[in-house]
């Protein structure tokens, strides 16, 4: 158990990291630290240290895992900022091998890496990273030794292609897969496009501004217009949505991004929690949109628009003044996840996609004296 120790949970479509101190981790049984047929909800405790099994039946918990770690005995969780535009990054790495780590060292540096599921080896991605002048990666350089003091780089995740997303000193680079010894740094408007289970459509949210995008391909230009085709491939090929309401289109913004079903999209921004359905999604262009709306602030910097009829666009909330945290996709099972304080108790509630579902409680947990809430607990889907 860590006393005093500052742990923050950020979950992003089964978003959970873990970070430690020392060198590579192990179990100290041999069998792997996560057995492969585990597949949650798992309940996150960065107050112990836990990733617990709970029954999406009944919220009971079953089986507890934690990582042992050759040098102090665990693998810490959850010793992570969210607020870096993560997106549609996961935990896992889409073949489930690999799990997005950090590892805090006596110095006050935090390295990013993974884990191997089977093994617990982590790895440091940190100690590979050599950077110019300019932030940007070369072959040539000592790497973290290049920095006075201690480095702080933060894990954001597995993109869809398998690369690993971190961040140092506010700028994002990724190590691409399989080797994970090539860097790039990422721009600051890149898009990382998650695909739904079916994989007929690809979502994406930018790095900075969360604006909620999806492809947009290289469309006509409508007659009459003086619209660039090439315009709507900036950035990435990926166009905003927008949201029509009463003479008005407004933008959808998502921080954190994770697929419940084929069309819906869990969509976690600053204050709010929604489920976007976008099986209604029309491309239109900006010009066109501008004279059937009264206000479209998309309209002044983008060529096309995504827009979603009204009613595409819910809360995933139940009207509480508890807190409310832990939100997580679980496109296996059709729901989204979350979590709610209840004292001494922590409530496991559930949400589907269809339109005018509404948050089913699905059971309660006892957790004693033991903080709970955003801080110290949270969901994870494998």
């Amino acid at each position: 158990m860590r006393v005093g120790a500052r742990a923050l949970v950020a979950f992003v479509a089964g978003m959970v990291l873990l970070a430690g101190c020392g060198g590579s981790s192990s179990t100290s049984s041999g069998e792997p630290p996560v057995p492969a047929d585990v597949r949650g909800p798992l309940l996150v405790d960065c107050w112990n240290d836990t990733l617990t099994e709970l029954d999406p039946a009944s919220a009971a918990r079953g089986r507890s895992f934690a990582f042992a770690a050759e040098d102090d005995g665990a693998v810490r969780l959850c010793d992570w900022s969210p607020g870096d535009g993560a997106g549609g990054v996961t935990a896992y790495r889409a073949d489930g091998t690999l799990l997005a780590a950090s590892r805090s060292g006596d110095d006050d540096s935090s390295h990013a890496g993974f884990l191997d599921v089977a093994t617990g080896t982590f790895t440091d991605l940190s100690a590979r990273l050599r950077l110019d002048a300019n932030g940007d990666y070369t072959d040539e350089g000592s790497g973290v030794d290049d920095f006075a003091g201690p480095v702080k780089d933060r894990v954001l995740g597995f993109a869809p292609d398998g690369s690993l997303l971190f961040v140092r000193a506010a700028k994002r680079y990724a190590a691409a897969a399989p080797g994970y010894t090539d860097f790039r740094r990422l721009p600051d408007d890149e898009l990382i496009g998650l695909t739904s289970p079916d994989g007929s459509r690809t979502a994406g949210t930018s790095l900075w501004s969360g604006v909620l995008s999806l492809p947009a391909g290289t469309p006509d230009v409508p007659p009459g217009t003086d619209t660039d085709p090439a315009d709507v491939r900036t950035p990435a090929g990926f166009a905003p949505i927008a949201l029509l309401g009463e003479d008005v289109a407004e933008d959808v913004g998502c921080d954190r991004i994770g697929w419940i079903d084929d069309a819906t999209l869990l969509c976690q921004d600053t204050g709010s929690v929604t489920l976007v359905d976008l099986s209604g999604a029309q491309l239109v262009a900006a010009t066109d949109l501008a004279e059937q709306v009264a206000s479209c602030s998309l309209c002044w910097t983008s060529s096309w628009i995504w827009t979603l009829p009204a009613g595409s666009v819910r809360d995933a909330t139940p009207a509480s003044s508890r807190e409310l945290f832990g939100f997580v996709a679980d496109p296996a099972r059709g729901v989204a996840w979350f979590l709610a304080d209840a004292g001494t108790a922590i409530r496991l509630y559930s949400i589907g996609s269809r339109r005018g579902a509404t948050p089913k409680l699905v059971g309660e947990f006892q957790v004693g004296d033991d903080p709970t809430g955003s801080s110290w607990t949270g969901l994870l889907v494998r």
